[in-house]
């Protein structure tokens, strides 16, 4: 079953978690990190959708009131092909 945004389940074999880091701040060094689970790892989930499931669950994380109404608009996708975080 693929992941449409929400928090449906998704078969632990398709499944992958992600760690987010929100970047608020270079210069001030304001940075947070979430965790997403449940991602669908058929690639059925485009970037636009991941930012948008970002910005829904910010507001539910534990999280300093900054993070949670800042405007992120940038997403950057960081990997390790082949290794193991």
């Amino acid at each position: 079953m693929a992941s449409n945004g929400s928090n449906s389940p998704i078969n632990n074999e398709n499944s992958m978690i992600l760690s987010i880091r929100l970047i608020r701040s270079f210069e001030h060094r304001n940075i947070r990190h979430i965790i997403l689970h449940s991602i669908d790892s058929s690639g059925q989930m485009t970037g636009n959708e991941v930012k948008k499931r970002i910005l829904t669950m910010l507001p539910n994380e534990k999280l300093p009131p900054p993070f949670k109404t800042f405007a992120f608009d940038t997403l950057k996708i960081e990997h390790y092909p082949h290794q193991a975080k």
